[in-house]
């Protein structure tokens, strides 16, 4: 039998089991003949095979082996018994008798299929106990199956009904009459077997009770997503304190119930929060365990993980401090510092190489030199800042900061500075009565002579001894250019109107005025190339008289201010830019960090030191050398 023949086989069963009357019959034989029943069937087929086929790949590999069904598990109580033969059948049917005196067995009638049920008539007689009823419907279908072997139905017009009766023993054996309440179709018989004794009428078969479909088992509990965690980077000497961070977004909430931290690592952790802070001492990868149970009663089993926190090294700690060769021909201190207590003023500077030159072990490019002159009353800073491209650069900022100051001890204390003296007495005088603008712009352009040859000339002389450097070397190789370096060179003197402030700037880096009050004034413009770290250097080009007249610059304010230079070193890790050079906002900030150095105190020690140290702060990225000059 094909497989499309079982599964019609199978609906024929399911459907007669519904039946009622004969008419069902035909409706379900009709149905299972029709096109749409075979192509249901088709349908239905194709999806078991693959469904069959998913469920073979799904299953897992070590699964038990299932013994096929059968078709009477696959539908008890309704599937048909195997088909007998004539033969068997014959044999099996005793002879009905009845016996005069005694109660006697029913005979069992010679059928195809399993007996029908016995009528009430029967529960006082001793027989064996018969098979399970079908419903009639199922007993013809059975029958013609046993006859036929075939699914094909058997017309209700050539069906007959077998029955029999219990007889007592004084009763003659007789037919009774069949039971107009129960009408089954009737039974082919086979028709070589004996002819099967009327038995009594029988009850109307229950309705098959059809198997309960078997529920399925209820699908697993979700497991949790397995949770990773994560921390940020540390830092070597700095602060920590970062919370574990849970992944993937949206777990669910946990409950820490261990971390171990390294003992070397000198952090602590909170379990209430899973917060992890110190401060890490050494850098290097350490591995933090951590155990959690997933939050809320009962919380599971505890849960074990671990993460990395990578402690990055102090960049401060990587840079090296290599000294600079002392059997070097121009070879000068790495760090210098002075202190003059004018009394009315004081002088302060310091100059420390950088980090870059340092971890090289090349020298200090940078250079300042201070005086007092009691004698006129003058203050003088100079600073100078050597090209790094320049490999004599360092003894170029050298003779720049003390010839520059040798000049202006020689003019300032002369004539020269005298006539600065008077011009300066009728300048003030004229802005203190702001009667004349005409008046104020010639006083204020014979000042700017005045002292163009003197602070404008000490330029001249510096670019002069540079030139005589060169000379002396007596090295065709040697040019002025490899003595290349900026120029800052500045003075002030207090008069009973104010305090005047001159400067020549040449080169970048920066000299300002600065007042708490009135914010800065710049004495002059940074000389910033084309290319970032670009700008120009001291020559025999800036020291024409155009040239000293445009950089030498001047400005009269009151008594309670400071005169500051820098070399870039300085200006650039804290402007940042040259428009923010020139914002009151930012000289504030820098000067409340050089008050709270203590170099600035009335009565510091050392300040000198203090402001030494002060140059030792960290910017990324700069580290060049530094060099501040301050007359406060």
């Amino acid at each position: 039998m094909s497989g499309n023949e079982q599964l019609k086989l199978a609906v024929r069963l399911h459907l007669i089991g519904e039946a009622r009357v004969a008419d069902d019959f035909h409706v379900v034989d009709a149905f299972l003949q029709s096109d749409d029943c075979m192509n249901l069937i088709r349908v239905f087929d194709d999806k078991l095979r693959k469904q069959l086929a998913s469920f073979r790949h799904s299953r897992p590999a070590a699964a038990p082996t299932v013994r096929p069904m059968t078709l009477d598990e696959l539908s008890p109580g309704i599937a048909p018994k195997p088909p007998a033969t004539a033969a068997a059948t014959a044999a099996a049917a005793p002879t009905a008798t009845v016996a005069p005196s005694t109660t006697a067995a029913p005979p069992q009638p010679a059928m195809a299929a399993a007996p029908a049920p016995a009528s009430p008539a029967m529960a006082t007689a001793t027989a064996p106990v018969p098979a399970p009823a079908l419903p009639p419907a199922a007993m013809a279908a059975t029958s013609a199956s046993a006859a036929s072997a075939n699914v094909d139905s058997p017309s209700p017009a050539t069906t007959s009904t077998t029955t029999s009766a219990a007889m007592t023993a004084n009763t003659p054996a007789q037919p009774p009459a069949p039971s107009p309440a129960a009408t089954p179709a009737a039974v082919p018989v086979d028709v070589s077997a004996p002819a099967a004794t009327p038995a009594a009428t029988a009850a109307p078969a229950p309705a098959p009770v059809q198997a309960a479909p078997a529920q399925a088992p209820p699908p697993p509990a979700a497991e949790p997503p397995v949770l990773t965690f994560r921390l940020r980077n540390a830092r070597a000497g700095e602060a920590y304190a970062h919370s574990l961070e849970v992944l993937p977004a949206g777990a669910p909430p946990i409950r820490y119930t261990r971390i171990t931290v390294p003992t070397t690592l000198d952090l602590h952790a909170d379990l209430a929060g899973g917060a992890i802070s110190g401060t890490p001492a050494l850098p290097g990868d350490y591995d933090i365990e951590l155990a959690y149970r997933l939050d809320g009663p009962p919380g599971g089993a505890e849960r074990r993980a671990s993460v990395k926190l990578l402690v990055n090294a102090d960049p401060r700690s990587m840079w090296q401090n290599l000294p600079s060769k002392r059997d070097d021909v121009y070879w000068k201190p790495d760090e210098d510092s002075g202190f003059i207590d004018a009394g009315a003023l004081k002088l302060v500077a310091a100059s420390k190489r950088g980090r870059s030159h340092a971890h090289v072990g090349s020298f200090r490019d940078d250079d300042f030199s201070l005086a007092h002159l009691p004698q006129s009353g003058w203050h003088v800073a100079v600073v100078a800042d050597g090209a790094g491209s320049a490999k004599f650069s360092r003894r170029g900022a050298q003779l720049i900061c003390a010839e520059a100051l040798q000049h202006l001890q020689r003019t300032l204390d002369g004539a020269e500075g005298q006539a600065i003296d008077q011009a300066a007495q009728a300048y003030g005088a004229l802005l203190a009565q702001a009667p004349d603008e005409a008046a104020k712009e010639l006083a204020r352009q014979t000042l700017h002579g005045k002292l163009f040859v003197t602070v404008g000339h000490a330029a001249y002389y510096a670019v002069k001894a540079i030139v005589q450097e060169v000379a002396a070397q007596g090295d065709p190789q040697t040019s002025y250019k490899d003595y290349s370096s900026t120029a800052l060179i500045a003075a002030c003197k207090r008069y009973p109107f104010g305090t005047l402030h001159v400067a020549y700037w040449v080169g970048d880096g920066a000299v300002g005025v600065y007042s708490k009050r009135d914010g800065v004034t710049l004495l002059g413009e940074v000389d910033s190339g084309e290319y970032s770290g670009q700008t120009r250097f001291l020559d025999p080009g800036e020291v024409s008289q155009e040239a000293l007249l445009r950089r030498t610059r001047f400005a009269l304010t009151d008594t309670d201010s400071a005169l500051v230079l820098m070399s870039d070193g300085v200006s650039d890790p804290k402007f940042e830019t040259d428009a923010r050079l020139a914002r009151a906002a930012v000289w504030d900030e820098l000067w409340q960090e050089l008050e709270q150095t203590g170099a600035l105190a009335a009565d510091a020690a050392a300040p000198q030191q203090k402001l030494l140290d002060w140059l030792d702060f960290w910017s990324a990225g700069n580290h060049d050398d530094r060099t501040i000059a301050l007359i406060y």
